[in-house]
């Protein structure tokens, strides 16, 4: 009775393995099917859209703006607009478009001034005057269309009487700029639910076919060379059971030559001393896997509280910052942190506690979040320092202490400003010149003895200067001699990656190291960061790409040119140019942040627009012929044309992934 029990239990896991095949048979079909049908549809109607796009902005230059509100006022049509008609008719036809009108929008109603007849329906064409009535659920993107100029940033797609279309709907500028009527296209997106149809029969049908071949050969060969040997180890683990001493050939039968056969072997093997080994095996185990687990989610909490998304600050061009850090163990002591806690000064600093492990690492969560609430607090380098040294005096039973280094680097001045409690002095490489230690007395380390007061020093860092900092566990490393990397390795090494970015910088350190160590395993954590200043200090803005920000542009123009010699009218132009530069940038560079670097002499002022969009040599393009009517002289570049004859010089560069044009105003003599 015992053996038939086992026996129905195996047929149902043969059952089991079938149902679950043939429902994960089901599940990859649909899945398949689902996914092929969302991209290939989305990938179709976007394909027909923008075709709809195209073609209107071929049928756009077909159209006189300043020709249609006449027409709407005196109902009366000319020989322009017949032309117009045939062109928009033809290009109907040879693109193959159900409809081309053009109409002017009003309170939900579209007043016709031309629609291209299609001879493929049974409806007569809207003539000049005829309204028709809009979706409402349209209106505010017509709104933004008229508005704003550009296209609805969603597709139109509408199935009514007149079929299942896309459409493509764009303003009609009049010479003055201002929106006449609005051209409409629409295409038959018939033959794509046609193909939409046949894509998915097609895809279900093979997919269910490759699909029931797999699962049928699949579950013959689990059923041969799984299910088989598993009833027989499933037996003797029975007989085992009865008699743990008892020995059995039983599983010298399984002959898979893979895992299951391997298992067999071990179960033999299992059977002559599962007696001594399973209780303590169990708590063993256990045990390692709570510490490894624990040790695994502080070693996350850990590093998840530092940095370490680069480019930190991929918008803001004036300095590069990188930093790395590599624990002894699953968890460490040291850290870094950067911050900026006002859009002029940047805050950056390392640290290493005393010890490791787990103490050292909950002692830096302690030190680093007390270092950054006073930074972002507003307090100078020096005064930071006391007051978390005299926090962590407090209650410092188990007299721990830290090490750190801090800077506070002011991109408007170029000042930077720095404490140091007990931590290796870091290193700074002048544009051509050897790194150098930056020299200055240490104070006390944090948290060994209360009432300690620090003191700040002071430098200037220019464009291309870098500060490289660095816990002790870079210069202590050792090779299999004992020897220690030392300082003199960290310059000499220093000196050959002088000209190298951060990232490049810290990653060429860290591989001397290794080299160095030849792999060996770290006595101490290896923690590293390095700054960059890129841009010299000079009077700066940095703003949102919005036509909003404007007035802050100007006023800092204006502030910038107070107590010099520029004129009342000289001050005038350079709004007119600066902000027509800051519009073209908006409406089309597709950066988020803008920046104005600005600077002046006796002579005149140099202004420096700044963006992270997409690469755009304005200067390149062709100047507008001014001799040309409005209608015969193609749209754009008359802002340019300004800007060009406001200016005494004009430039333009793309470097470090930045559009930069910077132009000169010279103050014109009183």
């Amino acid at each position: 009775m015992r053996f038939n029990l086992k026996n129905l239990r195996l047929r149902h896991l043969s059952q089991r393995l079938v149902l679950g095949f043939v429902t994960l048979g089901l599940v990859i079909c649909t899945a398949c099917l689902l996914i092929a049908y969302l991209k290939y549809k989305t990938a179709v109607e976007a394909q027909y859209n923008e075709s709809a796009y195209r073609i209107a902005a071929v049928g756009l230059s077909y159209i006189d703006g300043d020709a249609i509100w006449r027409y709407l006022d005196s109902g009366q049509t000319d020989a322009a607009y017949d032309v117009m008609g045939q062109a928009l008719s033809s290009l109907r036809s040879n693109m193959q478009a159900n409809y081309i009108y053009i109409a002017r929008y009003s309170n939900l109603q579209l007043t016709y001034v031309f629609d291209a007849d299609n001879p493929a329906d049974d409806y007569e064409p809207y003539q000049l005057g005829d309204t028709g009535p809009i979706n409402a659920e349209y209106q505010a993107d017509l709104d933004y269309i008229i508005q704003t100029g550009q296209r609805s940033q969603r597709y139109f797609y509408s199935q009514s009487q007149f079929g299942y279309n896309t459409s493509a709907i764009v303003p009609i500028y009049t010479s003055d700029g201002q929106v006449a009527a609005l051209l409409g296209v629409e295409v038959a997106m018939e033959t794509m639910q046609h193909l939409l149809t046949q894509f998915i029969l097609f895809t279900f049908l093979v997919s269910a076919a490759l699909t029931a071949l797999f699962v049928s050969l699949y579950l013959i060969y689990l059923q041969k060379h799984v299910v088989a040997p598993i009833r027989l180890m499933t037996h003797e683990a029975g007989q085992f059971i009865q008699d743990e001493a008892a020995g059995s050939l039983t599983l010298d039968q399984i002959r898979t030559g893979d895992e299951i056969e391997t298992l067999a072997r071990a179960i033999q093997k299992m059977e002559a001393d599962i007696h001594h080994y399973i209780r303590h095996l169990t708590q063993v185990t256990a045990e390692k896997e709570r510490i490894s687990t624990e040790l695994g989610v502080a070693a996350h909490i850990q590093s998840s509280m530092l940095p370490c998304i680069f480019p930190a600050f991929p918008d803001d061009p004036d300095f590069d910052i990188f930093a790395t850090m590599a624990p002894a163990r699953e968890v460490g002591g040291d850290f870094y942190d950067f911050f900026m806690p006002d859009p002029q000064h940047l805050v950056f600093l390392i640290a290493d506690v005393s010890g490791k492990g787990v103490p050292a690492a909950l002692y830096m969560v302690i030190a680093r979040t007390l270092i950054k609430n006073e930074a972002l607090a507003g307090s100078s380098a020096a005064d930071i320092f006391t007051r978390v040294n005299a926090q962590l005096c407090d209650n410092n039973e188990a007299n721990m202490f830290v090490t750190a280094w801090l800077g506070i680097y002011d991109r408007g001045s170029g000042r930077l400003s720095f404490v140091n409690a007990g931590h290796n002095p870091p290193y700074i490489g002048r544009a051509g010149q050897p790194w150098q230690r930056l020299q200055q007395r240490p104070g006390f380390v944090l948290g060994g003895l209360q009432g300690t007061r620090f003191h700040a020093g002071e430098l200037i860092l220019q464009a291309g200067d870098t500060v490289y900092l660095y816990t002790d566990g870079v210069t202590e490393a050792t090779d299999v001699q004992q020897t220690l990397f030392g300082e003199a390795r960290l310059a000499a090494s220093l000196n050959r990656h002088s000209q190298q970015a951060p990232a490049s910088l810290l990653q060429a350190l860290s591989q001397d190291v290794a080299s160095f160590t030849c792999g060996g395993e770290p006595a101490d954590d290896m923690t590293m960061l390095a700054l960059r200043i890129n841009s010299d200090a000079r009077p700066s803005l940095r703003l949102l790409a919005e036509l909003e920000q404007a007035p802050r542009l100007l006023a800092f123009l204006d502030g910038l040119l107070q107590g010099t010699r520029c004129s009342v009218t000289t001050q005038h132009q350079l709004h007119i140019v600066l902000d027509e530069l800051f519009s073209n940038v908006v409406r089309y560079s597709g950066s988020s942040w803008i920046s104005l670097y600005g600077q002046t002499d006796r002579q005149g002022v140099e202004l420096t627009l700044a963006d992270h969009g997409m690469p755009y040599d304005p200067l390149s393009s062709a100047q507008p012929d001014v001799s040309l009517s409005a209608i015969e002289r193609p749209a754009g570049g008359l802002g340019l044309l300004i800007v060009r004859r406001l200016t005494d010089q004009l430039s333009y560069s793309y470097v470090n992934g930045q559009n930069r044009l910077t132009l000169r105003k010279n103050f014109q003599e009183v």
